[in-house]
């Protein structure tokens, strides 16, 4: 292969980028950057993946580390272009060194020409430098000495922090090119700390939040190298012990630089221990000891402040009004006090609130701002807020029990009385129930006087109550009407003292979801009464009861019958579809119909043939859709004989043909057609015998037709009837005789 020549086309193929890139700088105005076809490539600098994170600017002994590079490599003259920037941009969490003799940046390589430099120009985050003469031939541009540390040095949980520097001048590759990775990683170990403290628990019992103790660098993050054993010690408290550390006293080797203690328990009270946390790994310099923080070991609750009071008489508490004396239950070692033996230390015990069963009124319900009556305990004690009961009644009691459980956890306060407070408002004292639409609600509502807890004021107030609908989910819009109207007085003396009652109340409509308000009006005694909102409750469609009768149930053929439609229920202007049928199985439409003012209509119909009715609703906001019973009228058909049809006697001559035309009606080409019989009957013998029988099937107009030959002599009749046809008409009645004299 003959090198030469592709070595000597490289060689004027650079030569001749570089004179291409001369020329544009030559040409271009000062301080403008030529563009140079072809690219440099970056050598990123090392040095900086594994940079202590004591090092870092707020770390006790901050540090710099000393980088070695980048380096930016040109493949072709003047790819650095004149008056270009290269701005070396830290990534986050990182500094450049600013002051002393942070480096340098210089040119070289084999055959380098021209590449010249400004002064680098250092800030906190960057690197700028100038390039004052871009190269004639390529060259590479090293920096030297430059140095870096993190600017903080908790890692915050994390393993490393880690970045690239990167080029946001204007010469040399930009973007996401890398000009060296740094990355901070925890320190020497030299300390421990605790990463979960121990917490306040009942003598003898195991925490309920184990001690966890982490192997730390000098700013605290977890250092996951090395071998270490961890020994935990009891200090004792201030107050009581000094109790026996139990459970945990053996060491323990970390794990992902963590020591996990389980079992410990302290068996004794007191107020204020530590765990003290020691190296005992032994062989080397030992770790910086770690005390935890303060925990108690109580065994006791208490009412530090007792609950009740307020405005009522003898400054008793109202129902349903905030006691003036708010609970304050403290946990604690021993009953002696609640400051010196108070748990000061405790911030992890739920104490909960109840009222003490046999206590008070039955189904009073206490109520404070915590939800569920919980609330954790703040340096030792559960400060209650808002706490109220809604009943009145005498020698309440309220009890503290706590999670986790101190000695019998039923620890009870002082007996208090809750009276009746000043009327408020009104309230459902009895909530509608058992509605169904248009019929009255089976539990009717009461509506009554009452304090804030729902306590019934029957003296010296009073008010008119009208109710209406609240939320009204009907379609259409439900109506309410009570009886003998929706406007009651409420009473203040007897046994509805304080009461409205109502009877007779329904809603016009169904719907889930209905509520009433009761409104005072006219008050007397009060300035004020709140309305009232019942609970939600549902009004039922009742099921359609629809009963079809007809006016005959045989009619002939020609003739009209009445068909007649009850709504039992609700039936008020309910517009239904009344059907027929012929064979029981398909139905069509005969009329679209409305109820009237009793819940009945009527239909007028004139059937061709046997039929089947019944109605079909298809649902209102007040009734259920439904379907009727099925009743049937029959309908015989008519035989018309000719000639005459009348019974009038005729003489003709023997061997006369007479022909007999029988038209039968209804008659449709979509019905089976009928068959009609003719009977020929002669006297004989002073009776009437039958001679002959003649069937014959109606033609599409529907006639059927027979000759008949009078061959014998003597006194004759004929007569037919239309024999019933499957599903469709009954037979209809022989037709009158046709008497003939025969000669």
């Amino acid at each position: 292969m003959n090198v030469a020549p592709s070595r000597f086309r490289h060689a004027r193929r650079l030569a001749s980028l570089a004179m291409t890139g001369a020329l544009l700088a030559a040409l271009l105005p000062a301080g403008q950057v030529a563009t140079v076809l072809g690219a440099a490539s970056v050598v990123a600098a090392t040095g900086g993946s594994a940079i202590a994170a004591d090092t870092a600017a707020d770390a006790p002994s901050p540090a710099w580390t000393t980088l070695i590079g980048p380096q930016i490599v040109e493949d072709a003259a003047g790819q650095l272009v004149n008056n270009g920037t290269i701005v070396l941009t830290a990534p986050s969490g990182f500094e450049f060194r600013t002051t002393g003799s942070p480096g340098s940046l210089g040119a070289g390589g084999t055959g380098c020409t021209a590449l010249a430099f400004g002064a680098l120009s250092f800030a906190a985050t960057t690197v700028t430098v100038t390039v004052t003469a871009q190269s004639t031939a390529p060259c590479t541009a090293t920096y030297s000495g430059l140095q870096v540390r993190p600017t903080v040095g908790s890692l915050g949980g994390a393993a490393q922090r880690t970045g690239n520097i990167t080029n946001t001048g204007n010469t040399g590759p930009g973007g996401s090119t890398n000009y060296g990775t740094l990355t901070e990683v925890p320190g020497a170990a030299a300390k421990l700390g605790y990463t979960q403290q121990p917490s306040t628990t009942p003598s003898g019992v195991v925490f309920t939040t184990q001690p966890k103790v982490a192997i730390l660098d000098a700013v605290g993050n977890t250092v996951t190298t090395g071998t270490y054993a961890i020994t935990l010690t009891k200090v004792a408290p201030a107050t009581g012990g000094p109790g026996t550390l139990g459970g945990c006293t053996s060491a323990v080797a970390p794990v992902a630089g963590v020591a996990t203690f389980s079992g410990c328990l302290i068996t004794g009270t007191g107020i204020g221990y530590k765990l003290l946390a020691s190296d005992t790994t032994g062989g080397g310099p030992a770790l910086t000891p770690a005390n935890s923080a303060l925990f108690d070991i109580p065994d006791n609750l208490g009412f530090e402040t007792q609950p009740g009071g307020g405005a009522g008489s003898g400054g008793k508490a109202q129902g349903g009004v905030a006691f003036t004396n708010q609970p304050k239950v403290t946990v604690r070692s021993g009953t002696s006090n609640f400051t010196t033996n108070k748990a000061v230390n405790d911030s992890t015990t739920t104490i909960t609130l109840s009222i003490k069963a046999g206590t008070g009124a039955v189904g009073a319900v206490l109520t404070c701002d915590q939800a569920g009556n919980l609330l954790r305990a703040t340096a030792g004690s559960s400060q209650f807020t808002g706490c109220k009961i809604n009943k009145s009644g005498t020698a309440y009691k309220l009890v503290a029990t706590s999670v986790p459980t101190y000695g019998t956890s039923i620890w009870e306060s002082a007996a208090f009385d809750v009276v009746a407070g000043p009327a408020t408002k009104l309230t459902f004292i009895t909530q509608p129930a058992g509605a169904a639409a248009g019929q009255a609600f089976t539990t009717q509502p009461v509506v009554a006087i009452t304090d804030a807890g729902g306590n019934i004021v029957t003296t010296g107030v009073s008010a008119n109550v009208s109710l209406t609908i609240g939320t009204n989910p009907g379609l259409p819009a439900g109506v309410l009407s009570c009886t003998p109207s929706i406007t009651i007085a409420t009473t203040t003396s007897g046994g509805n003292a304080g009461k409205a009652t109502y009877s007779g109340c329904k809603i016009t409509t169904s719907g889930v979801g209905y509520t009433l308000n009761a409104i005072p009006t006219s008050i007397v005694g009060v300035a004020t009464l709140a309305a009232a909102t019942s609970d939600p409750f549902t009004v039922t469609a009742p099921g359609a009861a629809i009963t079809v009768s007809t006016s005959a149930s045989v009619i002939t053929w020609g003739q009209y019958v009445t068909v007649t439609t009850v709504f039992a229920v609700n039936g008020v202007g309910k517009t239904f579809t009344l059907l027929g049928s012929r064979d029981g199985l398909t139905w069509s439409t005969l009329a679209t119909l409305t109820t009237g003012s009793t819940g009945t209509a009527t239909f007028l119909y004139k059937p061709a043939t046997n039929m089947f009715y019944n109605a079909a609703f298809a649902g209102s906001g007040d009734l259920l859709a439904g379907t009727s019973n099925t009743t049937r009228t029959v309908v015989r058909q008519i035989a018309l004989l000719r000639p005459t049809n009348g019974g009038l006697i005729r003489s003709i001559a023997r061997n006369t043909s007479i022909t007999f035309t029988t038209t039968v009606r209804p008659a449709r080409p979509e019905l089976p057609a009928a068959t009609v019989s003719f009977r020929f009957y002669r006297l004989s013998g002073g009776a009437w015998t039958l001679v002959t029988t003649r069937d014959v099937v109606i033609d599409a107009l529907g006639k059927a037709a027979t000759t008949f030959k009078f061959t014998s002599g003597g006194s004759w009749y004929a007569r037919s009837i239309a024999n019933p046809t499957p599903s469709y008409n009954a037979n209809s009645v022989w037709s009158p005789v046709e008497r003939y004299n025969v000669r």
